[in-house]
């Protein structure tokens, strides 16, 4: 899984070896990669998995895997400043990384079953409204550093309206005028919220600073695109073989092929 990471611990030592996991394998550190290797299919996101391959004499017996995406991870971040219930987290999520990390509320609550499953948190007593709080492990704390050192994943950008401009020599112009115009008024809006963030944040440690000037920088850009949009004369888009042509080039652009002039 892109952007996952993978703490592999001992039963017999309890000793912690981070991994980076490949796409055919988990790869683990060196001096205990003949030990084990197991197909990312193969690893259970909810349970350990213990492995039993054949080993040098001086690796311990069993491995056990641990599998953490950066929703997981993300938890138990949140964790580490203490005990905090679903709901908590849920809304610690929506308030801080939800503005550039999309979880739903049944994916927290999910996720929190597979975290404490693996003994990564635990869950406290129930209190009102039957919320229970829950807690970081030792071991959550250790797979959390094992995660947080991995190179993280590239970004993927999805983007509605720019699929729907791709498009829109179908569309009348005075139609797509109105979606840009209403994607505007959001990232507008988006960037005032950041700037209320940043007014009652002043203090906030440098990593949270630095992630909200990301996004007041994102959006200041989005903005000036929109702009650019908003007014300019629709150009002829050309017939379907000029596109035939320029998807022609698009393609050997995007497989590092050089392009058939014949």
């Amino acid at each position: 899984m892109t952007g996952s990471s993978v703490l592999v611990s001992s039963r017999k030592t309890g000793a912690k070896f981070p991994v980076r996991k490949g796409f055919d394998n988990v790869y683990l550190p060196k001096g205990i990669s003949a030990a084990a290797r197991v197909c990312p299919s193969e690893v259970n996101s909810k349970n350990p998995v213990s492995i039993s391959t054949p080993r040098p004499n001086d690796v311990d017996p069993e491995v056990i895997v641990y599998e953490l995406n950066p929703t997981r991870a993300s938890l138990l971040g949140f964790l580490h400043e203490g005990p905090m219930t679903g709901w908590d987290l849920l809304q610690t999520v929506q308030g801080t990384i939800g503005y550039f990390w999309n979880v739903t509320s049944s994916h927290v609550y999910r996720e929190l079953d597979s975290l404490r499953a693996a003994g990564l948190i635990k869950a406290g007593q129930r209190g009102s409204r039957s919320k229970r709080p829950f807690t970081l492990t030792a071991k959550g704390r250790k797979a959390f550093t094992a995660w947080i050192n991995q190179e993280p994943a590239q970004e993927l950008i999805r983007f509605p309206l720019l699929v729907t401009m791709f498009f829109g020599n179908h569309l009348e112009p005075a139609r797509l005028a109105e979606f840009v115009e209403t994607h505007r008024k959001g990232h507008a809006e988006r960037l005032e919220q950041y700037r209320r963030i940043g007014a009652a944040a002043e203090d906030a440690d440098p990593y949270m600073h630095a992630t909200l000037q990301f996004g007041m920088a994102y959006e200041e850009a989005a903005l000036g695109w929109f702009d650019a949009q908003i007014g300019t004369p629709v150009r002829d888009a050309g017939g379907s073989a000029q596109r035939g042509e320029l998807y022609q080039i698009l393609r050997s652009l995007a497989s590092r092929r050089p392009v058939d002039q014949s």
